[in-house]
């Protein structure tokens, strides 16, 4: 629902803006970046895009 979409948008970007939370996740290699719900709604669909042409590249097979 969209209220718990807003509500979960708004505490990933807290997070992502929290100094101390956004360090921990460049230390783990992690580029920290705040979306809005339909920026991230793009980017997982862009991102496994991608994802399925590498595994088709490579010839991975499911098991």
């Amino acid at each position: 629902p969209p209220d718990i979409v807003a509500k979960m948008n708004a505490a990933t970007q807290a997070a992502v803006n929290d100094p101390a939370t956004a360090d921990k996740l460049r230390a783990l290699g992690l580029t920290p970046e705040a979306m809005d719900a339909p920026r991230f709604d793009a980017f997982v669909k862009e991102d496994t895009a991608r994802w399925k042409e590498w595994i088709k590249i490579s010839g991975i097979q499911p098991q």
